[in-house]
């Protein structure tokens, strides 16, 4: 065994940045579009950052804090969901790796922008104060986004020479999904008489900054209906009708829906009058309102997957992240996240029901190479948030544990148990080395593996086709065989004469595998955890030159058992 060199470590950190480069690349290749920029406007179903940003109380939304975000990344980004929105789902369909929000800090250089703010109407504040309504300081109306949008092409753009040559080659966005000039105004108790006689308003804002960005140079515009907001939890909730007869089948408000489709109504007839205006110009209607309906209709409930009381799991005095505020079990299983926004599972499926008429429509060709299909995953817990931004990287929405119900029908799956070790408990059973009951070996996981495989294979032949189209992959980044030992008071070298043993199985795992006609397998290293906390205080010791006090992240183990693990990524095994 010999150490790594200097040299060799550079080389191992370029073969890291190839990886990602390439995965980038394959990722944003899929699909290729005559234009490379991306702007969006628009509220809450798109907001991606910049109402925790533009609020100053921003630290205090919901979107800024758990459980938003619990899905995907396992944090809040901003986003009003348990995860990913429709629009980080439909710019990757576009070919782009990612959307990101005004005001980051990164925006100006990044091809694809958001500018939509959560919660916000498309009408500007007066409108509502001259008439009695009050919506929340933080929202910024349509042509507050546009005026942000300006000042961003200003900033990129020298010429207006300079600013149609970027239009030309973008393809903008126009999101009022959520209908909050309704919402607001019925909330708070206006008929559905005087809401429909703001609609010409509304109609009119979205129409007019679609013209003002089609004389700057833009060529490319959607301008999407609404959704049927008569079947949202926070509508059905605060416009509660006693009457059945105010129900249609779904259970949704007639009335608010017929005012949807009105006002959508209204809309096309503009964007009719709009291609008469611009006939080289390329604009397009896209119906929130049917996909949404057809696949609400496959769902069983009109709940919220987070939310409190009543009979749709909405309550806006204890809102979603409000203490004491429960979150369902499995988010994937719900339509509605908080009761205004959507799980990342219903924005996967509506950016789906969308994609295959907007890209023929603007012209998006798919790359017919044939690339990853599949991926399979096991590995221990330490690496899951990791895999799950390599799997998103890589075109995948996310990865379905296996033991979930829905494991057989998706295309990413994880077979990994937490705290699990590669060798199997005999092995450390013998060697008076416990470890916990629910762990699951690498032997057991491949048993899982040949289980899920006999379900979906009906002969060798199709499961060699299978594996074939599939990318495997290995994690033990935890080392738990040998944290297990370690902190269990077993000496450095009993546990370096396990190391064989593990590789061992690890190897055969992979020729098992390949075997059977796997093409694509990666096996990590383990990570340094002689600087993890747990291992320095289990293995504490008093003698500082065991510590490599010069890291950044100082105290990591360089002598004694917390040695053996800071460099146990730089043996060769």
């Amino acid at each position: 065994m010999g150490y790594v060199t200097s040299s060799s470590l550079k080389t191992i950190s370029f073969l890291m940045f190839v990886l990602v480069a390439s995965t980038s690349s394959q990722s944003q290749n899929n699909t290729r579009c005559p234009f490379s920029l991306l702007y969006h406007f628009g509220d809450g179903v798109f907001d991606s950052g910049n109402a925790v940003a533009n609020a100053l109380f921003g630290s205090r939304l919901p979107a800024a804090n758990i459980p938003y975000g619990i899905t995907f990344p396992g944090r809040p980004t901003g986003r009003w969901s348990d995860g990913l929105l429709d629009i980080d789902y439909g710019a990757q369909a576009l070919g782009f790796q990612g959307i990101t929000a005004y005001l980051s800090q990164n925006s100006s250089s990044a091809n694809a922008i958001m500018f939509a703010v959560a919660r916000s109407p498309v009408l500007d504040r007066s409108f509502f104060i001259l008439r009695g309504i009050i919506i929340p300081s933080y929202t910024v109306s349509l042509s507050g986004q546009m005026s942000w949008f300006r000042r961003y092409l200003n900033t990129v753009s020298s010429t207006p020479a300079d600013r149609a040559n970027r239009l030309a080659n973008a393809l903008i966005l126009f999101g009022d999904v959520e209908a909050n000039d309704i919402t607001y105004s019925l909330i708070q108790r206006k008929s559905i008489r005087q809401v429909q006689s703001y609609i010409p308003y509304v109609t009119r804002a979205q129409i007019n900054a679609a013209r003002e960005v089609i004389r700057m140079g833009a060529t490319r515009i959607i301008l999407p209906g609404n959704a049927p907001i008569g079947c949202y939890p926070f509508v059905l909730t605060e416009l509660a009708s006693a009457n059945p007869a105010d129900y249609d089948n779904m259970g949704c408000l007639r009335s608010v829906n017929d005012l949807i489709i009105l006002k959508n109504n209204d809309l096309q007839q503009a964007i009719d009058g709009l291609r008469r205006e611009f006939p080289n110009t390329f604009i397009f209607y896209a119906d929130f309102y049917n996909s949404e309906l057809s696949l609400l209709r496959n769902n069983n409930t009109l709940r919220a997957c987070c939310g409190i009381g009543g009979r749709y799991n909405y309550d806006s005095r204890r809102f979603c992240g409000s203490r004491g505020v429960p979150v369902c079990p499995d988010p994937n299983q719900y339509f509605f996240w908080d009761g205004i926004h959507l799980t990342q599972e219903a924005n996967n499926r509506i950016s789906t029901a969308l994609q295959a008429d907007t890209l023929s429509t603007l012209n998006c060709t798919r790359d017919t190479k044939e690339k990853v299909k599949e991926i399979m995953v096991y590995a221990t817990s330490s690496s899951m948030k990791a895999i799950c931004f390599i799997v998103f990287g890589l075109g995948f929405p996310e990865i379905t544990a296996y033991l979930s119900i829905n494991s057989s029908s998706v295309n990413a799956i994880m077979f990994a148990v937490a705290r699990s070790p590669v060798l199997d408990r005999s092995f450390f059973t013998t060697r008076g080395i416990r470890i916990p009951s629910y762990t699951v070996s690498l032997s057991v996981q491949m048993s899982w593996f040949k289980k899920y495989l006999n379900t979906i294979c009906s002969t060798p032949t199709d499961r060699a086709k299978k594996l074939s189209k599939a990318l495997v992959l290995f994690g033990d980044e935890e080392a738990n065989d040998i944290t297990y030992s370690l902190i269990q008071r077993k000496s450095i070298r009993h546990v370096q004469s396990y190391i064989p043993y593990v590789t061992k199985a690890q190897i055969n795992a992979a020729r098992e595998v390949i075997k059977m006609g796997a093409t694509r397998v990666i096996l990590p290293g383990n990570a340094p955890i002689g600087c993890y906390p747990f291992i320095l205080t289990e293995l504490a010791s008093d003698n500082r030159c065991n510590f490599f006090t010069q890291s950044p992240m100082g105290g990591c183990g360089v002598g004694g058992r917390s040695d053996f693990f800071f460099l146990s990524l730089f043996f060769d095994k």
